[in-house]
């Protein structure tokens, strides 16, 4: 092969690991687990995911993952949605973990 050829191949390579890596990596980044709502109390600031209860943060973001989706808000969630999310850095004595922020997975219905 000539060197023309041979760069042209390395480039298109790098480009396609970029185009197919780039979008797992920034999921990764974006949250730091993800489960399933088992339930939800807006009011009271709480939520159970997998049956495991967090505290949501006053400030809770929650964002939309898929690109034609607009972000949407806490009051948005519904039990049995597919989440990520996020806890904050900080945790009070003999209170649950809280929640800055989450991400709607892909297939629910918003």
């Amino acid at each position: 092969m000539t060197k023309t050829v041979t760069r042209r191949m390395r480039a298109f390579v790098a480009v396609l690991s970029l185009t197919l890596a780039g979008p797992l990596a920034a999921s990764r980044l974006a949250f730091q687990q993800t489960g399933q709502i088992t339930a939800i109390a807006t009011e009271k600031h709480a939520i159970k995911i997998n049956g495991v209860s967090y505290r949501l943060a006053k400030k809770v973001a929650v964002h939309a993952t898929e690109r034609s989706a607009k972000d949407l808000d806490v009051y948005s969630l519904q039990s049995g949605a597919k989440i990520g999310y996020s806890l904050s850095g900080t945790r009070k004595k003999d209170q649950a973990p809280e929640i800055n922020t989450i991400w709607v997975l892909p297939g629910n219905a918003h």
